[in-house]
């Protein structure tokens, strides 16, 4: 970087100067080492920054900082208590559902390839892969409503727990905390907030599994 800087400083009349940002730990002769390479590289201006030295100049990211945040899913199972399998049926319900509602395609299309090759109607044959397209459909179908019943119990006994743990919160919180604040205004913002996880959860969530796994089939 003081390499770079020099470099640079060749083509410019005016001072240029980076900073150089070092941990907390660095010692006395790397700083040294960089000054007197700031002079033979031609910098007119140097800027040495040890972590911690200041405050409020820099911010240093921590080990924990840099953990990843946990996903949506993770942060709301504390709320569903005992009810969280119920999401894992419902994804999986819906995915089968899925594949299900897609195969009445395929026996329709031995349907249409036996017409067109046999140039006869074998009506045994088209009975038959009626039945099992009827059958594909209507299981998906099944499915698909079973899913979206497990999604909604879930769902529900989420939005349910925000409201009542948020409200808990809220009491405990000083009294100083709403000046300034509408309690309707607070209110509307739990319910809402809970409602868009509930459809989240109750509708969106389903439809991704059968969304995801159908291109793949």
């Amino acid at each position: 970087k003081v390499r770079m800087q020099g470099a640079i400083q060749k083509w410019v009349d005016h001072s240029i100067s980076v900073t150089v940002n070092l941990p907390n730990n660095v010692d006395e002769a790397l700083v040294n080492k960089l000054y007197v390479e700031a002079w033979r590289s031609g910098c007119k201006g140097c800027t040495i920054y040890r972590d911690g030295s200041r405050s409020g100049v820099m911010i240093s990211v921590s080990k924990k900082d840099k953990k990843k945040k946990k996903s949506i899913l993770k942060r709301l199972m504390p709320y569903s208590g005992k009810k969280r399998f119920l999401l894992y049926v419902a994804m999986v319900m819906s995915a089968v559902s899925g594949v299900m509602v897609l195969m009445p395609m395929v026996f329709i299309h031995r349907i249409v390839r036996s017409l067109i090759l046999n140039g006869t109607a074998n009506l045994m044959y088209i009975k038959e892969n009626s039945v099992y397209a009827v059958a594909f459909a209507g299981v998906g179908l099944f499915l698909y409503v079973m899913a979206l019943l497990a999604s909604h119990v879930f769902a529900f006994q989420v939005e349910d727990n925000i409201i009542k743990i948020s409200v808990k919160k809220l009491i405990e919180k000083p009294l100083g905390y709403f000046d300034g604040k509408e309690s309707g205004r607070i209110r509307t913002a739990i319910v809402a907030g809970a409602g868009e996880t509930h459809s989240f959860l109750a509708h969106q969530l389903p439809d991704m599994a059968m969304t995801i796994i159908s291109p793949i089939v």
